[in-house]
């Protein structure tokens, strides 16, 4: 087995409570971001319990594993393409939570003025270590993260995910909104640190920067109706 495989399958065990949790939303949703990869230097949020510094951010890359409607003609793993994604985020603010009386704690971390960006490659080159090989492709669709919110327990290491997006451009941003207006989108997920609660390495992976690994479905809203101007009436009856 290669080390590209080897880490591929330790990341499936790590991340096994978040792919089966979520394999019931992937089927309603627009695009399902595979378990992808928190790149950020060691001990940085949302890694350790502490909140990110001002500046910071979050960024993430990974394999698109499906499509839904409008989008269903795209089959990941079937369709000889190869789909990509890359988010990033800049941390906004965040603190921490707790429950005293149900001896839990966490923090939490708001990110905004983000993007999303899913891609389309040829050539199936995707590799762990190789940030700029899932942003090579084609790019299909454009979100801008508006906001995006995480929230966690301390020595579950693991959160949830929600954030507001904006479909803003693409190759495939016209069939999805045949008028090129932006459309709503929400994305819901799920994360697991790569470091347990005592802060030891819970499996070894050949990608240094990884804190965590995160996955989320994408939700789009329904396509507004372009307003009416007085060009296009006149260019109905020409």
């Amino acid at each position: 087995m290669s080390r590209h495989a080897r880490a591929l399958v330790c990341l499936v065990l790590l991340c096994a409570g978040i792919t089966s949790a979520s394999e019931s939303a992937a089927a309603d949703s627009a695009v399902s971001l595979g378990v992808g990869y928190v790149l950020e230097p060691a001990g940085w949020f949302p890694d350790l319990p502490v909140v990110s510094p001002y500046g910071g951010h979050l960024f993430v890359v990974g394999p698109v594993v499906a499509f839904g409607p409008p989008l269903g003609g795209l089959h990941p793993g079937v369709d000889p393409e190869e789909y990509t994604y890359a988010m990033y985020v800049p941390y906004g603010y965040g603190g921490v939570w707790d429950d005293f009386q149900n001896g839990r704690a966490g923090w939490w971390g708001l990110f905004w003025n983000g993007w999303l960006r899913v891609y389309r490659d040829p050539t199936s080159d995707s590799a762990i270590g190789d940030a700029g090989s899932f942003q090579n492709g084609e790019l299909i669709l454009e979100f801008r993260v508006d906001d995006l919110d995480l929230w966690a327990e301390w020595c579950a290491r693991a959160g949830t995910e929600t954030a507001n997006l904006t479909l803003t451009g693409g190759a495939l941003h016209l069939q999805v909104s045949p008028g090129g207006q932006p459309v709503d989108a929400d994305a819901t997920g799920e994360y697991v640190s790569t470091q347990l609660c005592d802060w030891q390495q819970a499996c070894a992976v050949s990608w240094p920067e990884q804190i965590a690994c995160l996955r989320s479905d994408v939700f789009l809203g329904p396509v507004q109706a372009r307003p009416a101007t007085w060009g296009r009436i006149k260019a109905q009856y020409r």
